[in-house]
């Protein structure tokens, strides 16, 4: 990515953070309130339904983050020619 997006790329990744914040908020008040509807007011059971949702959820992004560095350390050793070298800057 070029310096120049930057900024655009920040915005993009902070703006995608929050509406997964949002969305992932929502879903786990709503499953706390049909278990608790459910249940005719049994909240430990419902907070320990969304609790384990958001476990769930934490352990997905988990496999996802890592299934994506191994997938980048493949492709990038495959599109990398065999001799590069990198040298800082003479004075």
């Amino acid at each position: 990515m070029p310096i120049s997006m930057a900024g655009v790329a920040g915005g993009a990744l902070q703006t995608g953070q929050r509406i997964g914040t949002a969305i992932g908020t929502a879903v786990l008040a709503g499953v706390l309130r049909a278990i608790v509807d459910s249940s005719h007011g049994d909240y430990p059971s419902g907070l320990a339904v969304a609790m384990l949702c958001a476990e769930g959820f934490i352990l997905i992004a988990l496999v996802l983050g890592i299934w994506e560095l191994f997938v980048r350390r493949t492709r990038g050793s495959a599109n990398r020619p065999p001799s590069v070298i990198v040298a800082a800057p003479s004075e």
